[in-house]
């Protein structure tokens, strides 16, 4: 059986995000003021005094009092109730907006080599999908976890105050109300685990499908359907075994809930006619039962989303990249850059015999241009990610202004440096404005004039062609004030008369280092520096 600390791991995770928002504490003093205020414990005291009133011959004028104060507390309450409501809702959008922003810190800071542990459906689908999920579950447990558990003490406690014999009768069906359903609904953990990428590798791959639509024409389209058809029918399991399960709780607890009314009921008239309780506490107490066994099972409710949430923040803690989670060293910080070196004997990639460089020997300095050209496959991504200290293995030396980067160095002289890939990041669903703000700048004017992008155009990315991207990806790293600008492939969707416009944007810049990989043919004239790599080496031409 799984454990209940794993079940309920999203209550601790509210909880720890809600304080660092800063408005725990009202949130928690509204929902303790709502409860006495409520209709669930008011209704059921008013309409016992009613009966008791009515029982005893008093004119209906003479309730009239009673009846006013009734209403004016209920109003009370439900302003109350609406404050806290509002109250959590914003604290839920505040979370959810913490939550995105450090993934979407975490990924564009993070290593290739952390980023490439992770399938990219993860995070094209299921980061927005446990999004989406935290959005409405997250709210209802902010909105309605103290309520519940106060109410259903208080409850209790009320009973108590009646009649013990009916406080006997009640709590063992309140307990079991509470616990048998939530047991059964824990064993819906497993297929909930499962659920958020499974959704995400189905709707990624329809997505896919939709996209080259026109392309499957060439296609046999018998192993699309057979793949379609096997992650359906994944998703379909997981989801069958989920809800069969949160059925039978469910039914379980409606069945409770239906012995609990025929007992009461039977035990408060045995009561009555006794001579051991009064009408109107009878009438009393039925009414509060009735009117509380639904907070009975937004307990239920709530330990069903505390299951999909606690799910959601797995899946999120497992995707969160964090470059910084290492122990920082006293020494992390770099002096602004003005040189970075690359030296190594031979370097090829783990688990393959071939070798791909050998005696390499490069220095950079600020204020020059670089260009490293090569046939497709000879290397340049991969020596890109040497100079970025993306990949640093055994033998090979960093050198920033001299000194070897250490491993704790790494994010401040990520801090410095633009690394522009290709594709660049983009959210698909966001405007190119939008897109550029995203990294803390608004964009150059200029720029986008010369590359004949209309930034402030409506359109999202979705909606742009390859090159349209490739020029938005240009003008958002161009106006970002770094001291290295490190581009792959930057002119690869452009036409001739862009490629130029680009590399005269690049050699306009001063007092940066510019290192551009590139198969470009004409371009050697924009750069200072030009290598290429042939056989092995790193060749320098004149």
């Amino acid at each position: 059986m799984l454990s209940t600390d794993k079940n309920l791991y999203s209550l601790k995770r509210i909880w720890q995000e809600t304080k660092n928002t800063s408005l725990a504490l009202p949130l928690i003093l509204l929902g303790i003021l709502s409860v006495p205020f409520s209709s669930v414990l008011i209704l059921p005291y008013y309409l016992g005094e009613i009966t008791s009133s009515l029982l005893l011959g008093s004119s209906l004028a003479s309730i009239v009092p009673l009846t006013s104060l009734t209403v004016i507390i209920l109003m009370v309450g439900y302003c109350i109730e609406l404050a806290s409501n509002n109250l959590a809702a914003h604290i839920n959008r505040k979370i959810c907006f913490s939550l995105t922003a450090r993934h979407f810190s975490g990924q564009i800071r993070c290593s290739l080599l952390e980023f490439l542990k992770f399938d990219k459906s993860d995070f094209e689908g299921t980061i927005s999908d446990v999004l989406e999920l935290l959005q409405t579950q997250q709210l209802y447990i902010l909105q309605n976890t103290i309520r519940a558990a106060l109410t259903t003490i208080g409850t209790l406690a009320i009973l108590l105050h009646y009649n013990i014999l009916l406080f006997l009768i009640t709590f063992p069906f309140v307990i079991a109300i509470c616990v048998l359903p939530i047991w059964l609904a824990s064993r819906a953990s497993p297929y909930i685990d499962r659920e958020p990428q499974l959704f995400a590798k189905l709707g990624n791959f329809l997505g896919y499908i939709v996209k080259s639509r026109q392309l499957l024409h060439f296609y046999d389209a018998d192993p699309v359907l057979k793949t379609t058809g096997n992650l359906t029918d994944e998703l379909h399991h997981a989801q069958t075994g989920k809800w069969w399960t949160w059925n039978l709780s469910a039914n379980v607890k409606l069945t409770q809930n239906f012995m609990l009314y025929a007992l009461l009921l039977l035990g408060s008239g045995y009561l009555y006619f006794e001579n051991h309780i009064e009408l109107h506490s009878v009438v009393a107490a039925y009414v509060l039962v009735t009117m509380a066994t639904p907070k009975f099972d937004s307990l239920y409710k709530l330990y069903n989303y505390a299951q999909s949430s606690s799910a959601a923040y797995r899946t999120l803690d497992r995707l969160l990249i964090s470059p910084g989670a290492k122990p920082k060293a006293e020494n992390t910080a770099i002096e602004p850059l003005k040189s970075i070196s690359l030296e190594f004997q031979n370097f090829g990639h783990h688990g393959q015999d071939k070798l791909l460089f050998e005696n390499i020997a490069l220095e950079l300095k600020t204020g020059e241009k670089c260009l490293i050209s090569g046939e497709s496959g000879s290397g340049k991504s991969t020596l890109l990610d040497l100079l970025l200290g993306l990949k640093q293995p055994s033998g090979v030396e960093l050198r920033i202004n001299g000194k070897p980067l250490s491993n704790e160095q790494k994010d401040a002289y990520w801090q410095q440096v633009a690394y522009i890939p290709n594709p660049d990041l983009m959210f698909q669903n966001l405007t190119m404005q939008q897109n550029i703000e995203l990294y803390g700048t608004s964009g150059d004017e200029t720029v986008s004039r010369s590359l004949e992008l209309d930034i402030l155009d409506d359109k999202t990315c979705r909606n742009l062609s390859g090159g349209e991207l490739q020029r938005l990806s240009l003008i958002r790293a161009l106006s970002r004030d770094k001291a290295v600008l490190i581009f792959d492939e930057p002119t690869s969707a452009l036409d001739s008369k862009m490629q130029h416009t680009t590399f005269q944007l690049l050699g306009a810049l001063e007092d940066k280092i510019i290192i551009v990989a590139s198969h470009c043919q004409g371009i050697d004239p924009y750069f200072d520096r030009v290598f290429e790599i042939e056989k092995n080496t790193l060749r320098e031409r004149a």
